[in-house]
């Protein structure tokens, strides 16, 4: 029934004549003009107080009409109305639809107009099975700022359509605080912009490698290592890092239980042009050895 409410507003507030739009807007939405006919069509009635853009007979500021339960802020101020008005009633009246009670109550309709203006619904009335998706639309719709409020009848619509065809994938948007809209102007060429520059990323990533092999002109430094001494210990963490005796690889140890390590690995030295080969200098160690392995990298 809120579909096709909805689908029927939508109706009023896109007709157009000769190209123009009317901006029509209903203004008097409410259960008692949502008839339901013997083959379960939904009928929108009762247009006598809905305003048309280009229509003489304008209601005056500070004039009130229609039935006040089911009026937005706005239209209880006696203010200017929009189609947002109708949003405000179309979620009047899905509130009462889930909770059989109205938005908005009192005893006089003096009571009904303050409570428009200044409280919020019971939100606690709803069933405790009302989807967050739908929870979260009538707080869209019922909100009194008009700017904050749903913008337009056709989002009220898509929302209840997306929950009842994939319940878990609309719950699974809301968790994820976005809720999907068509892609406008620059943000449909987005992901195209995303993949070239990650193609860009790709090729920056392996062209200097293969020009590192390729050229002459890399810049290379020398250091003697020895396999006496490690090149890094550190007694707090009782990590250390050593070079193996035949000078090809580096071990690292990361810390220790007891008198065990807990955890070593074996990284192999890169391997150079034939160009640059592995040398030998001599330096005095710890131990007094004259020779240590030392790599070009």
């Amino acid at each position: 029934i809120a579909i096709a409410l909805s689908r029927a507003l939508g109706y009023a507030h896109t007709r157009t004549v000769g190209g123009a739009s009317l901006d029509l807007v209903h203004r008097d939405v409410n259960p008692r003009n949502v008839l339901l006919s013997w083959h379960g069509e939904v009928k929108l009635t009762d247009f006598g107080i809905a305003r048309a853009r280009d229509q003489r007979a304008v209601t005056q500021e500070g004039m009130v009409k229609g039935k006040c339960a089911y009026m937005s802020p706005e239209q209880a101020r006696g203010k200017p109305v929009d189609r947002r008005a109708d949003i405000w009633a179309f979620g009047a009246v899905l509130y009462e639809m889930l909770t059989g009670d109205r938005a908005f109550g009192g005893e006089t309709a003096t009571d009904v107009l303050g409570a428009i203006v200044h409280r919020e619904p019971d939100w606690q009335a709803l069933p405790p099975d009302t989807p967050r998706r739908i929870r979260a639309l009538l707080q869209r719709c019922l909100r009194k700022d008009v700017d904050r409020r749903i913008q337009s009848i056709g989002d009220a619509r898509v929302s209840i359509e997306e929950y009842l065809e994939d319940p878990v994938a609309a719950e699974a948007i809301l968790d994820a605080g976005t809720v999907p809209s068509a892609p406008t102007g620059w943000m449909r060429f987005a992901p195209w912009g995303v993949a070239a520059l990650l193609g860009l990323m790709w090729v920056a990533d392996l062209r200097p490698h293969a020009a590192v092999e390729s050229t002459a002109a890399t810049l290379r430094m020398e250091m003697t290592l020895s396999v006496d001494e490690p090149l890094f210990s550190s007694a707090r963490s009782g990590s250390s890092m050593a070079l193996s005796p035949n000078g090809e690889y580096v071990a690292v140890a990361t810390g220790t239980t007891g008198t065990t390590r807990a955890g070593s690995t074996m990284w192999p030295l890169a391997r150079l042009p034939p160009t640059a080969p592995t040398s030998r200098s001599s330096r005095p160690t710890r131990s007094g050895s004259a020779t240590s392995p030392t790599r070009r990298c």
